[in-house]
């Protein structure tokens, strides 16, 4: 049944939002006795928050956390969310209090860059454009014109924002430290009994666990060298522009490959062959599987080889992934309070044997589920806070990523915070992360150099200045939200 809506997705979507739409107009727009009412979240001095508002701001938020951490982002993860949209949309009302008060405006002209930018790319923006009702399209020209409002107020505080070489000295001997480490880390997922997890996969798999099928493609590639110039750019983009028009209107595809593409591929008309999820870079291949039948053909596509346009070939099956791929995922979905229980239960029990002279390495190799722990639970040097990616291969990225978490370049700091609090030799209590249960050693502490401070002085800087505007921007909205009259109306 899932597999059957997910086919016809697009059309459902559209119904629902316009029932959806047509239903608040309805339900909230009138009571039962016919008479007209505004039902709200809350009031910032006497400014409504809707429930449509919270609606529409709660979606927004979702799809930016999918974005950045996939589909399959589980919101349960994020304490309190509900709290955290209102407080957001509260935040916004009493900057977009401040922002009149100083008389900010909104051009035409900013307006439509703000709106254009947040689509993929303008062919995306332009069926939008042709294909969407004019009430979705005032929504997102009210929330673009709201976002500008609000970060042009932000910005007449923290554009006056300087960092002295002092306190960037300071903010570089406290946050660039980094430290050999060993832990042992108990994750709850592993209570989960398999046999739960293969039961879960059977019952599941048509509708959760199949993966996209191979396709084939062709292609016609400009290249573009990364930080080409303007006018090389713009001229690609014209010339694919027309290759596209050409293919459009019936154009021998693999004739337009074979005369125009930079692609080694030109010699086949374009054609790439088979590939599957991961073959392609993201964008290439999230175009190519957007297709659904023969013969259809792309939209201009950028990546960092230059710009694409793709035809499909073929397109096979769905096919169910292997249980050992997606075990780990299956667990954290079956994990519960009893798993997680025995979790801390078990770690409570080995900090206890380790104040009582247990080797922290056999204790490591024995019961860490950690991938460090057949190393005894060695780390080896992590940073207090920002990985170095130019120094980093994507290999010890992972490896970091999967032992103590990340985010983008910044370490997890539910775990380096407790690590850094230790001195050399000595062992944490239990530390909870997103990850499970950790159980931290300190090696050893190695302070920052200055040559290291030379080499990376852009970084810091940047870093430095962030976090000192953050602060000044936190404590100056810390002062508006205390002259603000707040009423919560709605739990």
């Amino acid at each position: 049944m899932l597999r059957v809506l997910r086919k016809k997705a697009k059309p459902i979507f559209w119904i629902v939002i316009g029932t959806f739409v047509a239903m608040i107009f309805l339900s909230w727009g009138m009571n039962f006795g016919g008479e007209y009412f505004r039902p709200q979240i809350a009031t910032v001095d006497g400014k409504i928050i809707s429930p449509t508002e919270f609606q529409e701001a709660y979606g927004n938020y979702l799809d930016n956390l999918k974005k950045a951490y996939g589909e399959d982002f589980d919101t349960e993860s994020i304490p309190d969310l509900r709290n955290k949209v209102v407080e957001g949309l509260i935040q916004r009302h009493i900057l977009m209090n401040q922002a009149k008060k100083l008389g900010i405006k909104v051009s035409a002209e900013e307006l439509q860059k703000e709106i254009i930018g947040s689509f993929e790319d303008t062919n995306t923006y332009n069926q939008y454009v042709q294909g969407v009702h004019p009430l979705w399209w005032k929504m997102k020209e009210q929330e673009a014109f709201r976002n500008i409002l609000v970060n042009k107020t932000k910005n007449l505080v923290i554009n006056q924002v300087k960092v002295t070489n002092a306190e960037l000295n300071n903010y570089y001997q406290k946050e660039y430290e980094s430290a050999h480490l060993k832990q042992i880390l108990i994750d709850p997922n592993q209570f989960v009994p398999f046999s739960e997890v293969e039961k879960y996969y059977k019952e599941n798999v048509e509708d959760e666990f199949m993966k996209p099928g191979k396709v084939r493609a062709s292609h016609i590639l400009l290249a573009v060298p990364e930080g080409a110039p303007a006018d090389q750019d713009a001229a690609a983009r014209t010339k694919i522009e027309g290759l596209l028009k050409q293919a459009n209107e019936g154009a021998d595809f693999a004739a337009l490959a074979q005369q125009n593409s930079n692609c080694s591929s030109r010699e086949r008309g374009g054609d790439l062959g088979y590939f599957g999820e991961g073959d392609m870079v993201p964008e290439f291949e999230k175009a190519a599987y957007k297709l659904e039948k023969k013969g259809d053909i792309s939209p201009i596509v950028k990546t960092k080889f230059g710009y694409h346009i793709i035809k499909l070939e073929d397109k096979l099956p769905d096919e169910p992934r292997l249980l050992e791929d997606v075990e780990d995922k299956i667990r954290g979905f079956l994990v519960d309070k009893k798993a997680d229980k025995q979790a801390r239960k078990q770690a409570n029990k080995i900090v206890k044997e380790l104040k009582q002279g247990a080797n922290f390495e056999q204790m490591a190799q024995t019961y860490s589920h950690a991938k460090s722990g057949k190393k005894g639970g060695d780390l080896g040097v992590i940073p207090k806070r920002f990985l170095n990616l130019d120094d980093l291969g994507t290999q010890t990225i992972k490896f970091i990523a999967e032992e103590v978490g990340i985010a983008g370049v910044v370490i997890n700091p539910d775990f380096s915070e407790k690590a850094f609090e230790l001195n050399e030799g000595k062992i944490s209590d239990v530390v909870k992360t997103s990850l499970g249960y950790h159980i931290i050693k300190m090696e050893k502490k190695i302070a920052p150099t200055a040559e290291d401070f030379k080499k990376e002085h852009s970084r810091v800087l940047i870093n430095c200045l962030y976090e000192k505007k953050q602060k000044v921007s936190d404590d100056w909205y810390a002062s508006l939200k205390t002259k603000a009259k707040i009423i919560k109306s709605m739990e």
